[in-house]
C-alpha cells in the first residue's frame, strides 16, 4: 500500500518511490524535496527496514505534516525504487 500523509490540508500517498497528490503543486513539490534529500544525503539507507518511511518522516519534518496511514513495505523491493533515484542522480 504505502504511506498516507496530510500536509496543507491535502493528502498525499507514497508508494514504490513516487509522491501521488490530488494537488499537483504538492506532488511536483514532495516529490522535487524527496529527490534532493536523496542527493543531499544518500538516504534512505540501502539496507533500511522501512525506506519509505523515513522518506515519509523527513518529508512531513519538512513541511509540518502528519502520517495518516502507513503500511510497511518490504525493506528490499522499496530500497530498489530509492536506489534508482540515488544512481541517476550521479548522471
Amino acid at each position: 500500500m504505502g504511506i498516507v500523509v496530510r500536509i496543507e490540508k491535502q493528502k498525499a500517498l507514497l508508494r514504490e518511490g513516487v509522491w501521488r497528490c490530488a494537488d499537483l503543486a504538492l506532488e511536483q513539490r514532495l516529490n522535487d524535496l524527496t529527490a534532493a534529500w536523496i542527493v543531499e544525503t544518500g538516504k534512505p539507507a540501502i539496507g533500511a527496514q522501512d525506506p519509505e518511511r523515513e522518506v515519509a518522516s523527513e518529508m512531513i519534518r519538512r513541511l509540518d505534516g502528519v502520517i495518516l496511514y502507513h503500511s510497511p513495505t518490504k525493506g528490499r523491493e522499496a530500497s530498489r525504487h530509492f536506489f534508482k533515484k540515488r544512481q541517476l542522480s550521479l548522471f
